[in-house]
């Protein structure tokens, strides 16, 4: 049906190569296609493999996925390897989840916010109420770190903004 054939081993982008009119690669495991959704004469599908076997596709006429799949007799469920079958993807790096870093983070602003109220009030900043604002940088910093293991937390630098 096409003039582009996947290398041997089958893989679920193969599947769906394999079923498309006129496709070109575009990139290492990237191509487009005719839509067989809405059957024009351009290449308005794009269809890539990413690097966990998952397939995804782009009809830039508007076609639905779904649509685009059953025109060629397949389901969504063609488009990811076996071992996404259940939609359970590898746990991502984060030591700590979502939610609770965002629990942290606003505990950390709403303290801010009560110390920076009274510092308006009084005009002073005490010991104690510097530590705490210290305390506050430190533990929104590490609830980044932690969340986003990948990308480093900058250094806070006192006195500059």
């Amino acid at each position: 049906m096409n003039n582009a054939s996947l290398s041997a081993g089958a893989n679920d982008a193969a599947r769906l190569i394999d079923r498309l009119d006129c496709v070109v690669q575009t990139g290492g495991r990237q191509w487009r296609a005719r839509c067989p959704a809405h059957g024009g004469r351009s290449r308005t599908l794009s269809v890539r493999e990413t690097d966990d076997g998952r397939t995804l596709l782009n009809c830039f006429a508007g076609c639905e996925p779904q649509s685009v799949l059953g025109a060629v007799g397949l389901s969504m469920q063609d488009l990811f390897p076996a071992a996404h079958a259940d939609h359970r993807y590898p746990p991502t790096r984060s030591r700590m989840p979502a939610a609770e870093a965002l629990a942290l983070v606003d505990h950390e602003i709403t303290v801010t916010e009560l110390i920076l109220r009274d510092v308006i009030a009084v005009r002073t900043v005490d010991a104690e109420q510097l530590h705490r604002l210290t305390l506050a940088v430190e533990r929104i910093s590490s609830a980044r770190t932690m969340s986003c293991p990948a990308r480093p937390a900058r250094e806070v630098q006192h006195g500059r903004a």
